[in-house]
């Protein structure tokens, strides 16, 4: 499946640098050149994945470290865990004195942090008293003490919600090809058609987020995160793609662009949060 030759290389300056070419050539019968779009979606897929879980893996890491300096330094973990609604307001005084005056961190970020730590602790702590509480049903149970594994552990539960994630975009790349047909039929009279784009459309978004998150993995503590304007490339992608793809006017292809933006965006977003629910409750 991961087999490498000219063809791997061919397919990714194909897919970067002329939107649309690929899926044509592909249906006009020109295959020999590229590697198989499925082969091809599955390995750019594994690799996005497996370094965004990296990326988050680390700054999880980085977050734990800050969290133990600022406990070891003013309060135990204890105190987290039980403290009442009025000592939690304390913390978030004695965070705000640990950044200006003994970390002398002066960074907004950092500060946002701390009060991140604060929340979360927070809410570990409704939870644990909720459980204590008792009479909850089966599922109410399970869903509490995976929430309290989450809070404990979630480099593990990160690890399992990438991992139903990257299941669900074969779910959610044909219902979108379904949607491309119903724009596009007149042009593409096949559904395996709309298909093939989908495929590929995913993954050269997938390879932008590969280079995003490898310039931040090289470049962990640089200043300024320019290479988020790269995203800017998707949507300038998806554009020209389509336009190329469906030879359409320009109006046309950017009143389908938005639509289908649009209706893409609620299905991730419906898509993200049944993942999430579905991670939590497993």
């Amino acid at each position: 499946l991961f087999a490498f030759d000219a063809r791997f290389f061919r397919t990714i300056k194909t897919v970067l640098l002329n939107p649309g070419r690929f899926s044509t050539d592909y249906m006009n019968g020109k295959r020999a050149r590229y590697m198989k779009p499925f082969q091809f979606y599955v390995f750019v897929s594994f690799m996005f994945f497996l370094l965004l879980s990296i990326q988050t893996n680390r700054l999880i890491e980085r977050n734990i470290k800050l969290a133990e300096g600022f406990t070891s330094d003013s309060l135990t973990t204890d105190s987290l865990i039980t403290s009442t609604d009025q000592t939690l307001l304390q913390m978030n005084w004695h965070i705000d004195s640990l950044v200006q005056d003994s970390l002398r961190i002066e960074s907004k970020g950092t500060k946002k942090k701390a009060r991140m730590i604060a929340s979360l602790s927070k809410v570990k702590s409704k939870i644990e008293k909720t459980l204590a509480k008792g009479g909850h049903t089966e599922g109410e149970e399970r869903i509490l003490q995976n929430a309290l594994k989450m809070l404990n552990y979630p480099d593990a539960f990160i690890s399992k919600l990438y991992k139903y994630l990257s299941w669900s975009f074969f779910l959610v790349m044909p219902i979108f090809a379904f949607w491309l047909w119903l724009f596009f039929r007149k042009k593409r009279k096949y559904y395996s058609a709309h298909f093939i784009y989908s495929l590929i459309l995913h993954a050269t978004i997938f390879l932008v987020f590969i280079l995003i998150l490898v310039i931040k993995m090289i470049f962990p503590d640089k200043s300024v995160n320019w290479e988020n304007y790269l995203y800017w490339l998707i949507p300038m992608y998806v554009w020209l793609g389509m336009k190329q793809y469906y030879g359409r006017f320009v109006l046309r292809t950017t009143f389908n662009f938005l639509f289908l933006g649009g209706v893409y965006t609620f299905s991730m977003f419906v898509t993200v949060i049944m993942v999430f629910l579905v991670s939590l409750y497993f």
